[in-house]
């Protein structure tokens, strides 16, 4: 359904910056996989993050294995390609997406 969603609202919605933001994200628990100290307070300082946020960062850390991770920041990066024109053919931003979510699902 939060695809469908998004896929119905891409001008209100766009998909380009969602996808940023996501690389963002696991481009940075990448970095906290390689922290020395995993306590909130060390993610934290590692990260250069508020402590507040650490939980959403540790929570990843624990569902995804660092191959994952790694996986995932790959087809966000062939996604942002995609978005961007590259070898996206006619598929349309919602349906780039759509492939997104069922590829970081499998």
């Amino acid at each position: 359904k939060i695809v469908n969603f998004f896929e119905a609202n891409t001008k209100r919605n766009p998909v380009i910056p969602m996808v940023a933001f996501l690389y963002s994200f696991f481009s940075k628990v990448l970095i906290a996989s390689t922290s020395p100290d995993r306590s909130a307070s060390g993610i934290a300082t590692f990260l250069n993050i508020n402590r507040y946020f650490v939980s959403n960062y540790s929570d990843t850390l624990r569902n995804y294995t660092h191959t994952q991770i790694i996986t995932t920041l790959s087809l966000l990066k062939q996604a942002d390609l995609k978005l961007k024109g590259v070898d996206a053919g006619d598929a349309t931003d919602g349906q780039i997406l759509r492939e997104l979510v069922l590829r970081m699902m499998l």
